[in-house]
């Protein structure tokens, strides 16, 4: 559970869960299980505290250990011309 931070979490993702949390209450409605509607509150929950789920740190370091930043080529191009 570390991979969870609270307010950490931008706009797009807020929108996105809003929607997902209408289509839960108006499915519920509209097939009249009401109670279908509670799992609606753990979406409006997990917005209003901005909960993120980030990936795990062993994924984080394979995705890192294939990215080149431009510290990292500028550093080798002073150790090649020094």
């Amino acid at each position: 559970m570390n991979n969870l931070k609270a307010f950490d979490l931008n706009f797009g993702t807020v929108i996105l869960r809003f929607y997902l949390m209408m289509a839960v209450v108006i499915t519920a409605g509209f097939t009249g299980l009401w109670l279908l509607g509670l799992l609606a509150l753990p979406i409006f929950i997990s917005i209003m505290m901005g909960v993120s789920f980030n990936p795990s740190a062993k994924f984080e370091k394979k995705l890192n250990a294939n990215t080149i930043t431009l510290k990292n080529t500028r550093k080798e191009k002073l150790q090649e011309v020094a």
